[in-house]
C-alpha cells in the first residue's frame, strides 16, 4: 500500500508539528518554506559578545507547560532539556516613572513612589483587576478602552496598557481597541491574572533550533527551502500545490501559515473560509539583538525580563533581558 503524500506549507511551529506527527504515522511529507531557513518565529542566532558563543532565541523565547501542552510533549519526545526562566515585567515611562514586579525592591525601585498616591492607586487597581477580571460581565462589543474606564488612569497608563503592548508588540493606542473579553481570556489562559502561583516559564536549552533540527531529521519529512507556494488547487481526490517552479500533486495539504497568507493560497475559497481567514490582523515589528543598557530602565532596580520603554512620541519599545 502506497504511503499518503502530504504537502505542508510553512515551517513555523505549526508546520513543523504537523510534519513530524504525519511522518510519525507513516505519511510522506514535503515541507515547503519560502524563506532560506526553517522555523518561522522560532529563530536561534549565535552571537559571541565576549568571545563565548551563545545560543539566543530572538522570536519564540519562552513557554509554559499549561498553555503549551503539545510543545511540551514534543520537547519531551525528543528529550530536549529546558530550564526555568523569569517572566518578570518592568516599566519605564516617558514621564520618569519606573518600577518592576519581581519583589518589593523592584516595585519601589524609585523610593519616591512610596509617597505617591497615584502609584498606590495603581497597585490597588492591579489587585482589583486581577481578582475580578474573570467574573466581569463583558459584552462582545466592549473594548479594552471602555473596560478601563472603571479603573484609575494610573493603572491603565502605567500598567495594563504597557503590559498588553509588550505582549502583542503593538502600540498602546491600538491595544485600546482590542476586544476586552479576548484580552481577559488570553491573560487567563496564560496565568497572568494570578498575583501568586503563576505557571513556571521555561526556555529551550541550546535554543529552539534544537527541536527544529530534530523534526527535520525525522524519516519521512522532506524540507524544501526557498520554495514559495502561490496557489493551491483542490480536486476531488488530490490537491496540487503551485509555485514559480513547483507543480506537485499530493493526497492532502496542510496550510500552516498566517491566516491572510492561507486565504491568498486557496484558488477557490469558500464563503466560510473567506469569513474566518480574513478576520485576523497582523502588524510588523522590528527586532534588534543588543546589549545596550540605554534600552533598559534607567534605574537598574527596575530591570526585569520584559521591559516596556516608553518614549515621548508614544512608540513601543520592549527589551527582553
Amino acid at each position: 500500500m502506497e504511503k499518503t503524500t502530504v504537502a505542508v506549507i510553512g515551517s513555523g511551529v505549526a508546520g513543523l508539528g504537523a510534519s513530524w506527527l504525519l511522518a510519525k504515522h507513516g505519511a510522506n511529507v514535503t515541507l515547503y518554506e519560502s524563506a532560506d531557513r526553517a522555523g518561522g518565529h522560532a529563530h536561534t542566532v549565535f552571537p559571541s559578545p565576549n568571545g563565548t558563543q551563545l545560543a539566543v532565541d530572538v522570536g519564540f523565547i519562552v513557554f509554559n507547560q499549561d498553555t503549551y501542552p503539545n510543545l511540551t510533549q514534543l520537547l519531551k519526545f525528543f528529550d530536549i532539556s529546558c530550564r526555568p526562566t523569569s517572566m518578570s515585567f518592568g516599566v519605564s515611562m516617558a514621564d520618569g516613572l519606573e518600577y518592576a514586579g519581581h519583589g518589593i525592591n523592584s516595585l519601589f525601585a524609585q523610593r519616591r513612589n512610596l509617597f505617591r498616591p497615584t502609584f498606590w492607586r495603581m497597585l490597588s487597581d492591579i489587585q482589583k483587576f486581577y481578582k475580578e477580571a474573570e467574573t466581569l460581565n463583558i459584552t462582545a462589543d466592549k473594548t479594552l478602552k471602555s473596560m478601563l474606564a472603571n479603573y484609575s488612569e494610573s493603572f491603565a497608563k502605567n500598567h495594563l496598557l504597557p503590559m498588553a503592548g509588550a505582549i502583542w508588540s503593538t502600540d498602546v493606542n491600538q491595544v485600546k481597541n482590542m476586544q476586552a473579553q479576548a484580552f481577559i481570556d488570553f491573560f487567563s489562559n496564560h496565568g497572568l491574572l494570578k498575583i501568586r502561583g503563576r505557571p513556571t516559564w521555561y526556555t529551550v536549552e541550546g535554543g529552539s533550533i534544537s527541536y527544529i533540527n530534530k523534526v527535520l531529521t525525522t524519516p519521512g519529512v522532506n524540507l524544501k527551502l526557498r520554495s514559495e507556494i502561490k496557489n493551491i488547487e483542490r480536486h476531488s481526490e488530490h490537491v496540487v500545490v503551485i509555485g514559480d517552479d513547483i507543480n506537485e500533486k499530493f493526497d492532502q495539504v496542510v496550510i500552516a501559515t498566517h491566516s491572510d497568507q492561507a486565504l491568498k493560497l486557496l484558488s477557490k475559497p469558500s464563503s466560510a473560509e473567506k469569513k474566518i481567514l480574513k478576520e485576523f490582523e497582523y502588524s510588523k515589528s522590528l527586532a534588534y539583538l543588543h546589549y545596550d543598557k540605554r534600552f533598559m530602565p534607567r534605574n537598574p532596580r527596575a530591570w526585569a525580563s520584559w521591559n516596556y520603554i516608553e518614549n515621548h512620541s508614544g512608540e513601543l519599545c520592549v527589551s527582553y533581558w
